[in-house]
């Protein structure tokens, strides 16, 4: 859980590309799946998160597909470092409060607010360009599902990609031609075109194919890769893994650590009609796909962390998917839909 994280609702696209925590999370990615649920519960922050991430970018000149010189980033850099505190701002619809950072630390709070200033004029800088925003950029396709959501999307070569709820996929549709590549948050079913390489860019791993279709999975700590036709290579984030699948093989990556598995593959994965099975998966992780299918939050007044589940749900009726859920676990449930919360404790 992010320390503080009520700070969080009040911050800019500035704020948080000072902020020691978001920085970790952009340049090492220690901290995402805490960031991610954030996100999940303030959507409105959205924006201003990938204006910041698009900022601390361009502040390290690196890992950037922005048409921008590297001319022009040398030159922003020695305009930030020789001092750029005219308090040149980016025009915002409404007042925000300033947070201060790290109060107890006059030092960090002043090198803070030096960092808060170099934001916002590069901020300034990339306004003055054109290129603020990656999201808004005629190149990138940006894709996203929200609660109870299903998303068919066409890539440029007919392939195509299902996302399922809450879920975000992008790709850059001029580099296509040279290189099929999509990022994933989330889970999404592919069913690729044959051709050259194809790539499956997520925080936790990479899957590489050449004209296949399977299943992947990336949320919290686990990478999932099913096959379920063609031929599948997996590798995880530092690509000190890789794992080699055919129809019928599943390989999770939990921490680092592999473990494979076969099922019997029925065309498409069973969540693209609604259907949610589990074997031998945590009872938080199932709790947590339930939540995304149904929008209510749920609240569990006793110790699961250690419990594992096997069975299903549907996306059709909340009643019977708790039933299905707690009943073989020994559990009771109450909906109050005023609040949309469910309350889970022992039977």
């Amino acid at each position: 859980m992010l320390n503080n994280s009520e700070k969080y609702r009040q911050y800019e696209a500035e704020d948080f590309a000072a902020d020691e925590a978001f920085l970790a999370w952009v340049k090492s990615g220690k901290g995402g799946s805490d960031w991610e649920s954030w996100l999940s519960v303030h959507s409105e922050k959205q924006q201003a998160v990938q204006q910041a991430k698009s900022l601390v970018s361009l502040m390290h000149a690196k890992d950037t597909e922005l048409d921008i010189s590297q001319d022009k980033i040398d030159n922003m850099w020695s305009r930030i470092q020789s001092g750029m505190h005219d308090n040149t701002v980016i025009e915002k619809e409404t007042e925000t409060p300033v947070i201060q950072l790290n109060q107890n630390n006059t030092t960090s709070s002043n090198n803070s607010n030096t960092w808060k200033y170099a934001m916002s004029a590069a901020a300034s800088i990339l306004l003055l360009l054109g290129f603020f925003w990656w999201w808004s950029s005629s190149a990138d396709k940006n894709f996203a599902t929200g609660v109870g959501e299903q998303l068919a999307v066409t890539l440029p070569d007919g392939s195509v990609a299902t996302l399922n709820a809450d879920s975000k996929l992008s790709f850059n549709e001029q580099s296509w031609k040279d290189e099929r590549k999509v990022n994933l948050d989330g889970e999404a079913f592919f069913e690729v075109k044959k051709g050259e390489k194809f790539t499956v860019k997520t925080s936790q791993g990479s899957v590489r194919v050449m004209g296949t279709s399977f299943n992947v999975f990336e949320r919290a700590h686990r990478f999932e890769v099913a096959c379920y036709t063609g031929k599948v290579g997996v590798t995880n984030a530092k690509e000190d893994i890789e794992e080699i699948l055919i129809p019928g093989n599943k390989v999770s990556i939990v921490n680092n650590k592999v473990q494979r598995s076969d099922f019997e593959p029925e065309g498409t994965v069973a969540w693209r009609t609604g259907v949610f099975r589990f074997e031998d998966v945590s009872l938080i992780e199932v709790l947590e796909e339930l939540q995304r299918q149904y929008g209510f939050e749920v609240k569990v007044n006793t110790d699961i962390k250690d419990r594992k589940y096997s069975g299903s749900f549907t996306s059709e009726d909340l009643d019977e998917a708790l039933k299905m859920i707690c009943l073989p676990m020994e559990l009771e449930y109450k909906i109050a839909e005023d609040s949309l919360l469910i309350v889970i404790e022992e039977d």
